[in-house]
């Protein structure tokens, strides 16, 4: 089960990610879910697997208009 650790909103884009973890035993994987318009633009694992990888690349979708599709 994934858990939403934060949401970052873009400014005035219509753009969102939110940041979420799984935990299974003792590892624990990062993942984007990214929206555009309310429209979902899927979910990327984030490799090395490192909340701050995770927060990065969410708050560079939201800012930037960087593309899912390209990771």
């Amino acid at each position: 089960m994934k858990t939403e650790l934060s949401e970052y909103y873009g400014n005035g884009n219509g753009r969102t990610a939110k940041v979420l973890i799984e935990t299974m035993g003792t590892e624990k994987r990062f993942y984007v879910d990214c929206y555009t318009k309310d429209m979902w633009n899927g979910i990327v694992e984030i490799h090395p697997s490192t909340e701050q990888a995770a927060e990065d690349f969410a708050e560079d979708f939201v800012l930037y208009n960087r593309s899912v599709l390209s990771e």
